[in-house]
Parts: structure tokens; C-alpha cells; sequence
């Protein structure tokens, strides 16, 4: 017979699968061609900036994808000036044929999924309560940054799974003292860091916590 707990326990994880499957299916609608032309014309900063996040970001990598690769020398800035390891990702698909956002978007969504992954990895292994780390991951999957941002050609779902594998590679490591959790931390550090400036400081004072 199921007690209280087990109930309970059941009921979150039930509506963490709802919450997640929600989450992919709202983006893969809201990354559709059409849907992103009409938002980047009609929407606004509550419809996650699509023109900023994924048209801008799309007609500037193919700005460099049209010009001989080395003839650029800032394949990997966005606007000359800012870390952009995700403009360089949406011009090289751009030099391999991709012809609209939409593929662009599946593979950052799938990025996303891979840090709510390690997100879930390491705030497990902090709390050791996967109740809680499961509330945690059904609060964040249908906030507006989860549902407008999931399938930005920009860098939130770069740092986001970099930042995540980070930490989770930190905490591993404090725990198992093997070298290259510290290693691959590292890398994670690096990798956040080309995606834009800010996370320097932001996975710095996590990682401190």
C-alpha cells in the first residue's frame, strides 16, 4: 500500500515530466519560421526579443557566413566586441547550408536540456532531496526565461549548459577528488566565458559559494 510519501513523490515527478514536456513543446512551436517572423515583427520584450535574440543574431552570423571565412577576424565576437561563441555556432551552420533559424533553435533547445540535466545533477548532489531539486526544475521550466529564451540563437542556452556542467563538475569533484572533474570545470569556465563577459564574474562567485 502507497504511503503519503510515496503519493507525493509520485505527484511531483508526474508533473515535472508535464512541466519539461510543455517547456520542449512550447519552443519547438515558438522557433517555427512563421511564428518567429510574425513575433520579430509583432511581438515585444515579453515574447522573449526574438528579433534581437534570434533574427539579429541570425542576419549578423549570415553577414559573415557570406564573406570568405578568413577574411573575418571576428568569427567568434558578437558586434565586434562582446565573447560570441554562439555567433560563431550560427554562421557555421549558415556555411554548411542551413537556410533558416529553426535548425539552429533544436540545437539550443537540446542544449537546454542538457543543462537542466546537470542542473539537476549537481543541486541533487547539494541537497541530497530530489523532491526538492524536482519543485526547483518545475519553477524554472515554465518561467518566462525558460519558455521565451529556450530557443534564442543567442547565448543563454550556451551558458546555461555550460555554467551548469561547471558546477556540477565542481561539486563532483569536492566530493570524488578526481583531476579531471576539475579539468573539465575548468573547460566549463572557458566555455561560459565565450558566450558573453558577464558570466566571468557570475560562474566565478557561484563556484566561491
Amino acid at each position: 500500500m502507497a504511503t503519503t510519501e510515496n503519493v507525493y513523490s509520485r505527484i511531483i515527478k508526474i508533473v515535472l515530466i508535464a512541466s519539461l514536456l510543455f517547456f520542449n513543446i512550447f519552443s519547438i512551436i515558438k522557433s517555427a519560421p512563421q511564428n518567429v517572423e510574425y513575433c520579430a515583427t509583432n511581438g515585444s520584450h515579453y515574447t522573449g526579443d526574438i528579433d534581437n535574440t534570434i533574427v539579429n543574431v541570425f542576419n549578423l552570423a549570415k553577414e559573415k557566413a557570406d564573406q570568405p571565412f578568413l577574411k573575418r577576424r571576428d568569427h567568434f565576437l558578437y558586434f565586434g566586441r562582446n565573447p560570441g561563441f554562439f555567433s560563431f555556432v550560427a554562421e557555421s551552420a549558415i556555411r554548411m547550408g542551413i537556410k533558416s533559424t529553426f535548425p539552429i533553435s533544436l540545437l539550443t533547445l537540446l542544449l537546454f536540456n542538457l543543462g537542466i540535466i546537470f542542473f539537476y545533477k549537481w543541486v541533487s548532489l547539494v541537497f541530497e532531496n530530489r523532491e526538492i531539486v524536482s519543485l526547483g526544475l518545475i519553477f524554472a521550466a515554465t518561467t518566462g526565461f525558460f519558455l521565451h529564451y529556450s530557443a534564442t540563437l543567442e547565448d543563454h542556452s550556451y551558458t546555461f549548459v555550460f555554467f551548469n556542467l561547471g558546477i556540477w563538475a565542481l561539486v563532483s569533484f569536492y566530493r570524488e577528488k578526481k583531476r579531471w572533474l576539475l579539468v573539465l570545470a575548468a573547460l566549463a569556465y572557458f566555455m561560459c566565458c565565450q558566450n558573453y563577459f558577464m558570466y566571468y564574474l557570475a560562474f566565478y562567485v557561484t563556484a566561491l559559494g
